[in-house]
């Protein structure tokens, strides 16, 4: 079936590629009906000459047809990859000439073999059409010889390989690549061309590469959309893009720093970006997985100085941009992995202890412009089912039987992975004395979660519990520091729906003490000289100057209430 395709598509291809040829070979065939009616003689020696002479031109056109073709696979093969070199002789242009030439000839032997039996008539028309065949020849010749020399650039070669990868082949060739490993993946090739311009200094190729390799991962996303082959049912379908973009981006993005070409290392993480996004508008969430190894392993081959903080800085942007528009998408289990590799890398950049501020940006785009917009989406969408929803919101895990409901799923996967960072922001206080995150981008992203889940019942009091947990820690730390951390909830207590949801949370925090996912996380927190649990240390009432978590939140909704109090009088 796919032969028999493939031999129209060709036959197609063909017909509208020939359009000067078949204008030749028509007037050619037009001249030769109305010699047929022309009373002209000749004489046959001359005819014989015209014929001999014009087998001896088309048999040399033919060498020079081989000599451009190895010349083009001479030039292709010094640089690039075998698959790239057939691209000179599987080329329209190349399968055109080899057609009209041999057309052409053979109708020259059969005139010169038959001229002592045909009529004069019959010859004048044949030459006719031959000489329209032989012009069409020549303009072959030249078509190919400009097709040959602009595939024998990167250039040409690039946007020929572009424009021979069609969704249905992409697919074919990915899944061959997954069943023999002999095979490489299709984008194999325009990642070679990249590489080969970053290490021959040829920064133009590397950006067009990197621009084509865009485009076709576009392109082909569309097309397999299309053809409904982006399901998660699709085997092949958790494989389109693996080795793309776990494998073949990072690799140009470290060579590009390698070779100091900063701007090329950019253009490749926004490419990663882009792709990533096409692949979200589509529907097609499978691509997050890779997307954040990719990303990953970009941070952990960035170097350090200033162009690694740079790289770095733009990776940990294009996870946050990400998983706000993942969480606009029921695919859970993807905004999880991709979250989950986000929040690593901060556990891994803060124990390098390096100054604050260069921490305090990424840490505000996490909470303020990733958590908190991607809770407010998942609210929005789900609000009536969570507030109608009975389980434990405070509890360590996620309920098993909540387990791959969505929106259970996500807000659980949010209050993991930004506790999870908080608890990194504790450990770099704790062996550096000094904040890495200004505590107000702390502050306004729990507030902000608070207000989008009033409404919602249990849960809401479960993140005003949090806030009111992350407050009792930060204070801890720091010294008992309350006053930032209670105006915001006394601000919040002036909607009197907020503030039976906050006496509420006051009340529970009382009774059950500290929950138990803030708990499990502060407990990691050591000293840098010591292995000591920071949680057994601060929960020891015996240190000087520490509190009782249960007579702390008392004290707290106290001064909450007071200066409430004093606010509305």
């Amino acid at each position: 079936m796919n032969d028999r395709r493939s031999v129209r598509e060709l036959g197609k291809t063909l017909w509208v590629e020939s359009k000067w040829e078949r204008r030749c070979i028509i007037a050619g065939a037009l001249l030769a009906v109305v010699l047929l009616v022309l009373p002209l003689d000749y004489n046959p020696s001359q005819a014989d000459r015209f014929l001999t002479a014009l087998v001896t031109a088309q048999a040399s056109i033919v060498g020079i047809v081989f000599s451009v073709s190895i010349l083009g696979i001479q030039l292709v093969a010094t640089r690039y990859s075998n698959r790239l070199v057939t691209l000179i002789t599987s080329s329209i242009a190349f399968q055109r000439t080899l057609l009209v030439l041999g057309v052409s000839i053979g109708i020259d032997l059969l005139l010169l073999l038959q001229l002592p039996v045909l009529s004069p008539r019959i010859i004048i028309a044949g030459l006719a059409i031959v000489s329209g065949l032989a012009i069409a020849t020549g303009i072959t010749l030249v078509q190919y010889v400009e097709t040959t020399l602009e595939r024998s650039t990167p250039e040409g070669l690039l946007t020929a390989y572009a424009g021979r990868i069609t969704p249905q082949t992409y697919r074919e060739e990915v899944i061959a690549s997954r069943e023999n490993g002999g095979d490489l993946h299709p984008m194999h090739e325009l990642h070679s061309v990249i590489m080969s311009g970053l290490s021959n200094g040829e920064w133009a190729t590397a950006e067009n590469g990197l621009l084509e390799f865009r485009k076709v991962s576009m392109r082909i996303i569309a097309g397999l959309a299309e053809e409904g082959n982006l399901h998660r049912s699709d085997p092949a379908s958790p494989h389109y893009f693996r080795i793309p973009i776990e494998e073949y981006l990072p690799r140009v993005t470290a060579q590009a720093l390698d070779d100091g070409e900063t701007d090329i290392a950019q253009q490749t993480v926004r490419s990663i970006e882009t792709i990533a996004e096409t692949g979200l508008e589509h529907y097609f969430p499978l691509i997050l997985s890779p997307t954040a190894s990719g990303l990953s392993q970009v941070i952990r081959d960035a170097p350090s100085g200033q162009e690694g903080d740079s790289i770095r800085g733009d990776c940990l942007g294009v996870y946050s941009r990400l998983v706000v528009q993942a969480a606009e998408q029921p695919a859970p289990s993807d905004v999880r992995t991709l979250l989950s590799l986000y929040a690593v890398q901060f556990r891994k950049l803060l124990r390098r202890d390096r100054e604050p501020w260069v921490y305090r940006h990424h840490l505000e785009e996490f909470f303020q412009r990733t958590i908190s917009p991607a809770h407010r989406e998942t609210v929005d969408q789900y609000s009536q089912f969570i507030a109608e929803s009975d389980i434990d919101w405070n509890s360590r895990t996620q309920p098993r039987d909540t387990d791959r409901v969505a929106p259970y799923d996500l807000l659980f996967t949010y209050r993991r992975y930004s506790i999870s960072v908080v608890g990194n922001i504790l450990n770099y206080y704790n062996r550096n004395e000094e904040w890495p995150v200004n505590l107000s981008t702390l502050q306004e992203a729990w507030t902000d979660m608070i207000i989008q889940a009033f409404g919602t019942g249990d849960y809401a009091r479960a993140v005003t519990r949090s806030y009111i947990d992350l407050a009792y820690v930060v204070c801890q730390m720091e010294g008992d520091s309350r006053e930032e951390w209670l105006m915001e909830l006394v601000i919040l207590q002036d909607d009197d729906r907020s503030q039976e949801c906050i006496d509420d949370a006051f009340r529970h925090a009382i009774e059950q003490g500290i929950t138990p996912a803030f708990e499990a996380e502060t407990q990691k927190v050591t000293t840098a000289d010591e292995e000591k649990w920071f949680f057994n240390k601060l929960m020891n009432i015996s240190h000087e100057g520490m509190t009782e978590y249960e007579g702390w939140v008392r004290e707290f909704k106290q001064d909450v209430d007071e200066r409430r109090q004093l606010n509305t009088g």
